[in-house]
């Protein structure tokens, strides 16, 4: 089957999958936290800062996933979620997004065995390696790499300003491949594109 011919099946698969809403579930986290810190961004470094924050642990967040099992090992999901902030009631900014299911917006193909292809928003291959090296992965607020990572107005413990270092975890126009465990072992790869208008060649001569 031509690569255009396979995608375009996919959609369809996971289109048809979202209309019959079969195996569809709501899912979320509310974390929120109050106390104070010493090293607030935005605030001098010495400065300790009272606070109700959400996010102290685990990321909140709410979502939507489903999937269908469609035979032959095939299985398609889907997966939509938002980040929130509890002690604002709005929209978290994740990753330069702050509208719509920011945290992950994505449809996925798997075949038992091999893998699955993911196509949309999600969190790219390189952040299974970064989230094996965080004590608290999902944390916005208590995980020390957020200071190795983030690029905010200040950086903690009285650091120099941090500016166009951050890394931006979650992708738009992302295709992700991901196999099955091969032992204690999974591979991922990842690609994100931009969109805008296709370029024509430019002619050369000779």
């Amino acid at each position: 089957m031509k690569p255009s011919l396979l995608f375009a099946a996919f959609l369809c698969t996971a289109a048809c999958t979202a209309s019959a809403q079969t195996g569809v579930n709501i899912f979320g986290i509310a974390d929120a936290w109050v106390g104070q810190t010493r090293h607030k961004a935005g605030a001098a470094s010495t400065d300790r800062v009272s606070v109700l924050e959400s996010g102290g642990a685990q990321a909140s967040r709410w979502g939507l996933r489903g999937s269908e099992d469609l035979g032959g090992g095939l299985s398609a999901r889907f997966v939509l979620e938002q980040g929130i902030s509890l002690d604002s009631g709005t929209v978290t900014n994740v990753s330069a997004s702050n509208v719509g299911f920011n945290r992950n917006a994505y449809v996925a193909l798997a075949k038992s065995g091999l893998g699955e292809v993911r196509l949309g928003r999600m969190l790219t291959a390189y952040d299974a390696l970064r989230g094996s090296n965080n004590q608290l992965y999902d944390s916005s607020g208590f995980a020390s790499t957020g200071q190795v990572w983030g690029a905010g107005a200040a950086a903690g413990n009285g650091q120099a300003e941090v500016k166009g270092s951050d890394y931006l975890a979650r992708g738009n126009n992302t295709v992700l491949l991901r196999t099955a465990p091969m032992g204690p072992f999974i591979a991922s790869v990842s690609a994100s594109a931009g969109k805008g208008p296709r370029q024509k060649p430019r002619r050369r001569g000779c």
